[in-house]
């Protein structure tokens, strides 16, 4: 969905997971890239769009508090079906873990999260 955002220029584009309040968004204030919403990996915590004469998708994941990953297989759905297309991902996980200089607290969700992510960071040769 494309709309409009408080504070931000009229011609801003937003592309939401649902209508209202979304967890995850993408906001375009450039007026000249045309956003095209992946509808079909989209869910309440993870937005991806493709941007026209780019090939480049990205994505916007904000997962629910308190617990693991939930948006892991998301995240993967996203990533296997990429293709050839580079992805940047913009995340609020809250996962702690070595590879991005976070303390470690064993047992802590926070940690479980990392693990998650360090798991899915390799399987995809992401980059941090």
């Amino acid at each position: 969905m494309a709309g409009k955002v408080a504070g931000l220029p009229i011609v801003s584009k937003l592309i939401a997971t649902q209508q209202g309040n979304p967890w995850a968004a993408i906001i375009i204030l450039n007026p000249s890239l045309s956003p095209t919403k992946l509808a079909q990996v989209c869910t309440p915590h993870t937005a991806a769009i493709e941007l026209a004469g780019f090939d480049i998708i990205l994505v916007s994941v904000l997962p629910a508090l308190g617990c693991d990953c939930p948006c892991a297989e998301d995240l993967c759905r996203v990533l296997a079906a990429r293709g050839t297309r580079e992805v940047i991902v913009g995340a609020d996980c809250d996962g702690r873990s070595t590879l991005w200089c976070s303390s470690e607290e064993a047992g802590h969700f926070k940690v479980r999260r990392g693990l998650i992510l360090e798991d899915i960071i390799a399987e995809f040769n992401l980059s941090v």
